[in-house]
């Protein structure tokens, strides 16, 4: 840990001295400290006049720096009686000692906003140094920190550069006591704006993905790619939207810095591969693409050039359809389609460690926040059914609408949206309570995304080639925004890409 710099200290000197005057005449003073040292001693009165009698309380404070943590000289007293007087000093022996017990820096951001900020560094201003990074919402205890007053400044970061859309408001600079032995506590409200956050919507029909500005709900541009784009996703790191195109079997690659889409070569997924859905691993180095055509995974090495690494069986018949990852669990979970029963893959071994059976036609599958529970939605079942991941066993399942064939959780775990693609609307479930209700959209919704802040849910409609915009403070539709043709699926750059 870091050791910030030495700060000046104050620290009262034990009791107060006493002054009194025995004679029968009076007499000024005047206290100075008396020795050689880097700190010092100051009196409080320094100066006064004592008439016969008399007394006076000096109280003595010490004040050390960073070449001294202790002193040991005295207080000179001077005296001069009155006019004509006797002149003299008496010098009081004096000892002081710092406790420099080393304390605790904790800092609490407080983050809100749509763009939130990959980290934030935290600076001692007058060392000029980096002594910790802290994330978006939480809570760090910088150890070692010797006792005294600091300036600590914040720096929002993203990708490695200063994030400008950043507001502190109560001051990114703050001034922190550290007691000895102790903590001392700041915590700093931060508001993050604007930002470039976007949709990116596979039209399938069109063959092209629509970028969309989320802060205003427009049309940025049309990236043309493979022919019949079905899947779509982000890899983590915030770089690269990865397309699957389920006619030409290619992968696409839009990379984010310049929404430029290479694509590769025809029937790199496999021919009549039927690849759909696509997800990527937590390090952003492998893509996992489910292929109902060859009842498997295809997993993916990214780096360039792009090669097929490995694949993984699923079973004959099993006709996979969706895959979503636990970055916590480094595990995917398929939905199969034809088995009706979702594989758990270990992504370290790339291969099957268990079965779980859901109910008919699993479609699409999403894990709570908490990693507890996966919900799977049953296209034939017309269900949403709750699996205990701990023992993989299913709870009562959920009536939805007709021809569910997408799901998400918001972050709070509090309320899962389901697509129903046959009945043109979408189910609010309450995970607390189990009730659900519907909210209309578009013609046939196939897909659905949360913003970053959790505040809208965006839907694709592929037959109204459009998109609707759900704020969930009240479930309602606030915007229908046109796209390509028919529309697919969707994705939305997370807070830090």
């Amino acid at each position: 840990e870091h050791v910030l710099g030495q700060p000046e200290c104050v620290q009262s000197i034990g009791s107060p001295l006493t002054l009194m005057n025995l004679t029968d005449v009076s007499f000024s003073w005047v206290a100075s400290e008396s020795g050689p040292g880097f700190s010092h001693v100051d009196a409080e009165p320094r100066t006064g006049d004592l008439a016969p009698g008399a007394s006076v309380v000096v109280n003595l404070t010490y004040t050390c720096n960073s070449h001294d943590r202790s002193y040991e000289n005295g207080m000179d007293f001077s005296y001069t009686t009155g006019p004509g007087g006797v002149q003299g000093e008496i010098v009081i022996p004096i000892t002081a000692t710092i406790d420099d017990t080393p304390g605790t820096l904790a800092v609490t951001t407080v983050t809100t906003g749509a763009v939130l900020p990959d980290h934030y560094d935290v600076e001692d201003v007058e060392d000029l140094v980096v002594i910790g990074t802290i994330g978006p919402n939480e809570t760090k205890n910088i150890s070692g920190v010797r006792p005294g007053e600091y300036q600590i400044r914040m720096r929002p970061k993203r990708e490695g550069a200063d994030a400008d859309n950043c507001t502190f408001s109560n001051n990114f600079v703050r001034n922190i006591a550290v007691p000895a032995g102790a903590t001392g506590t700041a915590s700093f409200a931060i508001e993050c704006v604007g930002g470039n956050v976007f949709a990116y919507v596979a039209n399938s029909s069109s063959n092209n993905v629509t970028v969309i500005d989320v802060s205003t709900n427009t049309i940025i541009e049309h990236i043309s790619v493979g022919s019949s784009p079905d899947g779509i996703t982000i890899s983590p790191d915030g770089h690269f939207v990865y397309v699957t195109n389920i006619v030409s079997d290619e992968l696409s690659v839009i990379d984010l810095d310049t929404n430029v889409a290479t694509t590769t070569t025809s029937t790199f997924l496999g021919q009549e591969s039927g690849a759909g859905d696509i997800a990527i691993s937590p390090n952003s180095d492998f893509a996992y693409v489910p292929r109902s055509g060859f009842d498997d995974v295809l997993v993916i090495d990214l780096a360039d050039p792009i090669s097929v690494q490995t694949t993984i069986s699923l079973g004959a018949g099993s006709r996979p359809s969706a895959i979503t990852i636990d970055p916590d669990l480094s595990l995917a979970f398929v939905t199969n389609e034809g088995t009706d029963l979702v594989s758990v893959i270990n992504l370290a071994l790339n291969s099957v460690t268990t079965q779980l059976g859901v109910g008919g036609g699993p479609m699409a599958i999403a894990i709570t926040p908490d990693g507890n529970l996966a919900y799977v939605v049953n296209r034939t079942d017309r269900t949403v059914v709750p699996i205990m991941l701990s023992s993989g066993a299913a709870l009562p399942s959920l009536d939805v609408g007709v021809n569910p064939i997408a799901i998400v959780i918001t972050p709070d775990g509090n309320f899962a949206y389901v697509a129903n693609a046959g009945s043109d609307n979408v189910s609010v479930i309450n995970l607390t309570t189990s009730t659900i209700t519907s909210i209309p959209v578009g013609s046939k919704p196939t897909d659905i995304a949360l913003s970053p802040d959790g505040l809208f849910a965006y839907v694709t409609n592929l037959d109204s080639n459009d998109v609707s915009v759900i704020r969930l403070a009240d479930n309602t539709v606030i915007d229908t925004i046109p796209v390509g043709t028919a529309p697919t699926a969707i994705v939305i750059m997370g807070p830090s890409g």
